[in-house]
């Protein structure tokens, strides 16, 4: 359960050092294709991930304990949540991409739309991670959570 998806994590990472790698002057357009790759891959894994895995493992945590209702509907709307967030950040990355052939060589004009997808891109994988990280630590705690006695 520690790497419940591991393509999924080589992706954060592939799209993480995408991010957080400088635009050379006159690579923009060459840059913002490269992250817009690696977004549409954690797009795809993400997506199938949150539809596939996550509804299993959460009615696992509800099956193992009750008392973890809560927890699975706040882990529920983080999916959700997350959706939108993946959203945003493609939205972000197409309106740039749309314009920076036409800003090439000055990308001085895109500097803030560049650094607002970097900023949410680094937000959505923190929160990716964060939401793997949480399904598993309730997972973990349904099977082995002390309930007192129990009749």
């Amino acid at each position: 359960m520690a790497d419940s998806n591991p393509q999924l994590t080589t992706a954060l990472e592939s799209l993480e050092k995408r991010l957080e790698t400088p635009i050379v002057p006159g690579e923009l357009s060459s840059w913002v294709d490269q992250a817009v790759s690696a977004l549409d891959e954690v797009s795809q894994l993400l997506k199938r991930h949150i539809t596939e895995n996550h509804p299993k493992q959460l009615n696992e945590i509800l099956v193992q304990d009750k008392g973890l209702a809560a927890r699975v509907e706040q882990l529920q709307e983080a999916d959700v949540a997350l959706v939108e967030q993946l959203v945003e950040v493609r939205r972000i990355a197409d309106v740039l991409r749309a314009n920076s052939e036409r800003l090439e060589p000055d990308e001085a004009p895109a500097e803030d739309l560049n650094q607002a997808l970097v900023d949410q891109g680094l937000q959505l994988i923190i929160e990716i991670r964060k939401q793997e990280s949480a399904i598993s630590t309730w997972y973990l705690e349904a099977f082995h959570r002390d309930r007192g006695v129990v009749d």
